[in-house]
């Protein structure tokens, strides 16, 4: 992970811990799962995420699937984006 990349996550998994102080949260907690209790945190989540990555998120990506986790968030929206065969 780049040093951006970790910056992102750990800025999520802070505003995710002062929201559901008593889940314990990684890259493999399931949101859904009593961290994110109901729709306005998702939408605070996504503003969220929009904000690192710094560019809104196409209507087309905003899917729960791509919520799932730290990990699900961290791949789809904030991983840096293969871009041709150099790579």
């Amino acid at each position: 992970m780049t040093d951006m990349l970790t910056d992102q996550v750990r800025a999520i998994t802070q505003w995710l811990a002062e929201r559901a102080p008593d889940v314990e949260i990684d890259e493999t907690t399931v949101l859904a799962d009593g961290v994110l209790t109901d729709s306005f945190e998702f939408v605070e989540l996504l503003v969220l995420v929009e904000e690192l990555r710094g560019e809104p998120i196409p209507a087309e990506d905003m899917e729960l699937e791509n919520f799932r986790t730290l990990r699900t968030i961290a791949d789809t929206f904030l991983a840096p984006k293969e871009t041709g065969a150099d790579e």
